[in-house]
C-alpha cells in the first residue's frame, strides 16, 4: 500500500541532478546491491591553516574535483569557507584515524556552498566552539553537498543548524549530531531543496519548535525528502516531529532506513506530516518514538505505536527475492516475448550457443507462472530473431526481424519483410498481405503500438496496417537498450556517452521520456556508470510500486576496461515519480549474455527469460500473491475504481427499484375501492 495525501506538486525539480553527481562523488556499488562510500586517494593539497585552506579552494581547478586535506584543526575567522560556483571540492583529514575539525567563526556558518558549487565531506568535523553560534553547512539553491563520512556536530543556530539546504543534499554516511535549533526548526537538517538519505546517522539534535532531526518543506516552500537508508534517532522537538517534520508543501518518500527513539513534546514523535503534504511509505522502520500524542506518526491513519515495521504494517513484502524457475525446453536468445493474460509466450530466436553460427528457430512455447510449466505450441512459419512482437485482441503479431545466413564460414544478418500472426485460441498462424521490415522493442500505449527499430521510432496502426515515423532526439540511438511504458509515457533507458567521472569519460545509465499524448520528449536523470549487457522491465503499480528495473552486469574493480577487472551482476532501479536511481537485490544466477534475454511483467512480478535462464524477481513493496489466481492488469480481479462503479450501479438499481415499488403502492391505493 502506498499512503498518499493530496499531492499539490509532483515535479521533482532538483532530483534530476542527484545520481550523476552522486556517482562521480563518494560511491562505489556493491554487487549485492548496496551503496558504500570509498576512501579517497592522495590529496591534491594538504593545508595547515585558514589562509592555505582558502587559497586551496580559490585555486581549485574548474575541471574535475580538487581534494583538500586538513593537516590539523583549523579555525575560521570572520567569514564562512565559501565553495564558489563551478568548483568541486573534497574536504578530508590527513590522518590515518579520526578526523580534524573545521571550526566556524561566531555567528557565521562554517561552510557556505554557492549556486553551481559542489562539496564532499570525506572525513572532517564541521563545528563551532562552545558558546559560539552558527550553522554547520549552508547550501544555496543550485549548490550540491555530499556527506560521505565525518561529522557535522555541536553547532547552535536559530534553524537548520547542522545543514541548511536550499539545493541538493545527499547523505550516504557520516553523522549529524548534537546540533540545536534554539529558536526555530530542523536541529539536524532544515530542507527546502532536495535531501536524499542513503546512509549515515542523524542523532541527538534538538529544535525548540518542529523537526528535531529533519524539517523538510514549509512556509510555502517545497522540500523533497527521500529516505533509502540510514538512521534518524534520539532527536527531540519541543513541538511536533521529533524525528522528522514534513511541512506544507512538502514531500516525504521512505523506502528504507530507521526512524526510532525520537521525542516530540506534542505530536508525532517519529514523523509529523502537515496536511495536505505528500507522503509515500514503501519500506523501512518507524518505531519506539514518543510524544504527547501519536507516538510514531501523525496522522495516525498511517500508523503509530510500538515497533512499527512499514513493510509488515502496510502489507508489503519485507524482502525482495530471486527464484530460479523452469527453463524453456529449447534454450534460445533474441526471441520474441510477450505476456498475454498472465502467460508468457516465447517465440522464435536462435539457439543459445555463444560464438557459433546457428540457424534460426520458429519454436513457440508458453510459460504459465502459476504452474511453473512450459507448453509447446504451433511453430512460427518463418524462423527468425529480433523481430517486433505485441499482442492485439488475443492475437500475437510478429513483424519483420532478421535471419542468419551462412557466409564464408561465418554468417550475415538479413532483414525479413514478413508479418505473421498467431491466433492463441486456435493455435494457428496466418500471414498478413503487407509488411514492414522492423525489429526491436515494442510498446503498447492505450492501444497504440510504438516500435523502436534501428534509429527510428514508429507508430503502427494495426487496423490500417500503416506505419508513421516518430522522431527520436539527436544522438539517442544506438545507445538505447530498453524501454518501458508507464502512464502513457515511454521511458527509454540508454547509455549516455562522455559522462565525466574520476577516471575520465565513460557511459552512464540515463533516461529519455516520450509523452505519447503531447508528442514531446524530456530528459530524465543520469545514473550508474560502468553498467553493460542490460535488460529493462517495470512494475506498473498494481501489486508493487511503480519502478523501472534494469538488470545487468557492471565493473567491480579498476578504472578502465581490462582483463584484470572483475564483473558482477546488479539491479538498478529508477523511480519515475521522483527521478532518483537506486540499487536493489542483485540476481542470484550468473546472467551471462543477459543482453540476449527479455524481462516480462506478470502481476508486478518480473521474469528474466533467455537461454537456459528463467529467473523470477519479486520486488520490494510487492503485496500480491505469487502463483495465485490473480492475473495481469486485464484480470477479472476488481480494482478500486471498478468496485466504486459497481457500488454506484447497485445503489442506483436499489433506489430505482424502491421508487417503482412505492409509486406502484401509491397508484394501487388511489384506484382501490374504499
Amino acid at each position: 500500500m502506498i499512503k498518499r495525501f493530496h499531492a499539490p506538486h509532483k515535479t521533482w525539480i532538483l532530483t534530476t541532478l542527484l545520481v550523476a553527481m552522486l556517482i562521480s562523488s563518494c560511491f562505489t556499488y556493491s554487487p549485492f546491491g548496496g551503496i558504500v562510500s570509498f576512501a579517497i586517494g592522495a590529496s591534491d593539497v594538504v593545508v595547515d591553516n585558514e589562509t592555505e585552506l582558502r587559497e586551496a579552494v580559490n585555486n581549485a581547478s574548474f575541471r574535475g574535483s580538487t581534494t583538500i586535506a586538513l593537516n590539523k584543526d583549523i579555525t575560521l575567522t570572520d567569514t564562512a569557507l565559501t565553495i564558489p560556483a563551478n568548483k568541486d571540492i573534497i574536504l578530508t583529514s590527513n590522518k590515518a584515524t579520526g578526523y580534524y575539525k573545521l571550526i566556524g567563526a561566531d555567528e557565521r556558518e562554517v561552510i557556505s556552498i554557492e549556486r553551481g558549487g559542489a562539496l564532499r565531506l570525506e572525513g572532517i568535523i564541521v563545528t563551532h566552539v562552545s558558546g559560539n553560534y552558527g550553522n554547520g553547512v549552508h547550501i544555496e539553491y543550485g549548490g550540491s553537498f555530499y556527506l560521505c563520512s565525518g561529522k557535522i556536530s555541536d553547532n547552535i543556530a536559530d534553524s537548520g543548524t547542522g545543514v541548511s539546504n536550499n539545493g541538493v543534499f545527499v547523505m550516504s554516511g557520516g553523522e549529524i549530531s548534537g546540533n540545536i535549533a534554539y529558536d526555530g526548526v530542523g536541529g539536524g537538517v532544515a530542507n527546502t531543496g532536495t535531501f536524499t538519505m542513503l546512509g549515515g546517522e542523524i542523532t541527538n539534535n534538538k529544535a525548540t519548535r518542529d523537526g528535531g532531526g529533519v524539517n523538510s518543506g514549509g512556509v510555502n516552500r517545497y522540500g523533497y525528502f527521500v529516505m533509502f537508508g540510514g538512521k534518524i534517532y534520539d532527536n527531540t522537538a519541543s513541538s511536533n516531529g521529533g524525528g522528522v517534520y514534513i511541512g506544507y508543501p512538502g514531500v516525504f518518500n521512505m523506502s528504507g532506513g530507521e526512524i526510532t527513539g525520537n521525542t516530540a513534546n506534542r505530536w508525532g514523535g517519529g514523523v509529523y506530516v502537515l496536511h495536505p503534504s505528500t507522503v509515500e511509505l514503501l519500506g523501512g522502520v518507524i518505531s519506539g518514538n514518543t510524544a504527547e500524542e501519536y507516538n510514531d506518526m501523525y496522522p495516525d491513519n498511517i500508523g503509530q505505536g510500538s515497533s512499527t515495521n512499514l513493510e509488515d504494517k502496510t502489507g508489503l513484502t519485507a524482502k525482495e527475492s530471486w527464484t530460479t524457475k523452469a527453463a524453456m525446453s529449447e534454450p534460445r536468445w533474441d526471441m520474441g516475448v510477450v505476456n498475454v493474460n498472465g502467460k508468457i509466450y516465447v517465440i522464435g530466436g536462435r539457439p543459445a550457443t555463444p560464438g557459433f553460427y546457428s540457424d534460426n528457430v520458429g519454436t513457440n512455447e508458453v510459460y504459465d507462472p502459476k504452474t511453473d510449466k512450459w507448453t509447446t505450441l504451433a511453430s512460427m512459419p518463418t524462423p527468425r530473431e529480433s523481430f517486433t512482437i505485441f499482442e492485439y485482441q488475443n492475437k500475437i503479431y510478429c513483424i519483420g526481424g532478421v535471419v542468419r545466413v551462412a557466409d564464408y564460414g561465418g554468417f550475415e544478418m538479413v532483414g525479413v519483410d514478413v508479418t505473421e500472426v498467431y491466433d492463441i485460441a486456435s493455435d494457428k498462424w496466418s500471414t498478413m498481405s503487407t509488411s514492414f521490415n522492423v525489429g526491436g522493442g515494442t510498446y503498447v500505449v492505450n492501444g497504440q503500438i510504438f516500435v523502436l527499430s534501428y534509429n527510428q521510432l514508429y507508430k503502427y496502426d494495426v487496423v490500417a496496417d500503416s506505419w508513421t515515423n516518430q522522431r527520436l532526439p539527436d544522438g539517442l540511438f544506438p545507445f538505447i537498450f530498453g524501454a518501458v511504458v508507464l502512464d502513457e509515457k515511454i521511458f527509454f533507458i540508454y547509455l549516455k556517452s562522455n559522462v565525466v567521472y574520476e577516471y575520465g569519460n565513460t557511459f552512464a545509465l540515463s533516461v529519455y521520456i516520450y509523452d505519447t499524448k503531447t508528442d514531446k520528449w524530456s530528459e530524465g536523470t543520469t545514473g550508474f556508470m560502468g553498467a553493460y549487457g542490460l535488460v529493462v522491465g517495470t512494475t506498473v503499480g498494481i501489486y508493487a510500486p511503480q519502478k523501472i528495473y534494469v538488470f545487468g552486469r557492471h565493473r567491480e574493480t579498476g578504472p578502465s576496461w581490462s582483463e584484470s577487472e572483475s564483473f558482477g551482476t546488479g539491479t538498478y532501479v529508477y523511480d519515475p515519480v521522483i527521478g532518483v536511481w537506486s540499487t536493489a537485490m542483485a540476481p542470484s544466477a550468473s546472467l551471462e549474455y543477459l543482453e540476449h534475454c527479455h524481462v516480462v511483467n506478470v502481476d508486478d512480478v518480473l521474469y528474466v527469460i533467455g537461454g537456459s535462464i528463467n529467473e523470477q524477481y519479486i520486488p520490494l513493496g510487492y503485496h500480491g500473491t505469487v502463483g495465485s489466481e490473480l492475473s495481469d492488469a486485464n484480470s477479472s480481479f476488481l480494482t478500486y475504481k471498478q468496485v466504486i462503479v459497481a457500488i454506484v450501479l447497485i445503489v442506483g438499481v436499489v433506489v430505482a427499484g424502491l421508487w417503482v415499488y412505492f409509486r406502484k403502492r401509491k397508484t394501487d391505493s388511489e384506484i382501490s375501492p374504499r
